[in-house]
């Protein structure tokens, strides 16, 4: 019997390795990855330049009716008008918490943006693949080792630098005072709260696999994002602003640069290991964030900043990296 399951085992472990997509689709993989971090950092742009005349939640409406409008004539023009053909109950409920995970991410990623600066939001919502180690300890019982806790406070001391509190940071330039600590705190801790949504929903996406198709998945998440900001808005407001010729220029290339960042991601999470790929999503965002941060906005980024997101990626890369380790040699 020992012998029996040994081979089984062997053959099992042959068809893995041999079911392993090849270096050329997994490079492609992680371009994609890599990709959507770029169209993320362009779309935080928009969404900045946006904050004067409309909230984050006027921008998530419209963000999701232009994207819910382009994506089902898309689908028609296909034909593939029939949303629901060919998906079960268990999808279904798998695509709709995935839409819940998304709206929720980029409705509090929206906020940031609006808030605070674009280096710092992407880094603090780089954040996500610790994070969603560390929930692993309770929520699946998985253990964390003496490098995986270091790695952990290596990315925690990132988010302190980025967010320079003044009872630690002193009289360092850049820390922030006492009179906006409070906002400054609110708007951090709703970045890593981001994190954590953005990643339950890319694991979403790898659970789903094959069984829906992008542009369909990518659908569910935009119109229950409209719908669920324009219900909002109604019952706060009342109504919904109407922008301006300047901002209604900036609307189509939002809906352009968010819809890619769900179809490159996407993409990539079929071909690619979703650790790798976040690590390359977020590289791309923080990356281009900081940059873009400096031609659009020209901020320089504070070198605490700087030296925070450099920790965050670090720590997020090494780890993302042992967990593949680990699997490859359970593989």
């Amino acid at each position: 019997m020992r012998r029996g399951r040994t081979r089984q085992q062997t053959h099992s472990g042959v068809g893995q390795r041999q079911n392993q997509p090849s270096a050329t689709l997994r490079a492609t993989g992680l371009i994609l990855a890599f990709g959507a971090g770029l169209s993320t950092a362009c779309t935080s742009v928009f969404v900045k330049l946006m904050k004067n005349e409309l909230s984050f939640w006027e921008v998530t409406f419209y963000r999701g009716l232009m994207n819910t409008v382009l994506l089902y004539s898309y689908l028609s023009v296909k034909g593939r008008g029939n949303l629901l053909k060919d998906i079960d109950s268990k999808t279904f409920r798998s695509v709709m918490l995935r839409s819940v995970f998304f709206v929720s991410s980029v409705t509090m990623s929206f906020a940031v943006n609006q808030k605070i600066p674009l280096g710092d939001a992407s880094a603090l919502m780089g954040t996500s693949t610790v994070i969603t180690g560390f929930l692993g300890i309770f929520i699946l019982n998985e253990k964390w080792h003496l490098l995986e806790m270091l790695l952990g406070v290596l990315c925690w001391i990132g988010v302190v630098l980025i967010s320079r509190p003044a009872f630690l940071m002193g009289d360092v330039e850049g820390a922030i005072t006492d009179d906006d600590s409070g906002t400054r705190f609110f708007y951090n801790v709703l970045a890593l709260c981001s994190a954590c949504t953005t990643s339950l929903s890319f694991l979403f996406v790898r659970k789903i696999g094959s069984s829906i198709d992008v542009p369909r998945l990518v659908l569910a998440s935009e119109f229950t994002s409209m719908v669920f900001c324009f219900s909002v808005l109604m019952y706060t407001q009342g109504s919904v602003t109407l922008p301006s010729e300047d901002i209604l220029s900036y609307l189509p290339a939002l809906s352009f640069t968010s819809t890619m960042v769900q179809v490159l991601m996407s993409a990539s999470l079929r071909i690619e290991k979703a650790a790798s790929a976040v690590v390359c999503r977020t590289a791309g965002y923080v990356m281009a964030s900081f940059v873009l941060q400096t031609l659009v906005f020209h901020t320089l980024p504070e070198l605490t900043s700087l030296a925070g997101a450099g920790l965050i990626l670090a720590s997020t890369a090494l780890l993302s990296w042992k967990k593949l380790q680990t699997k490859t040699k359970q593989v």
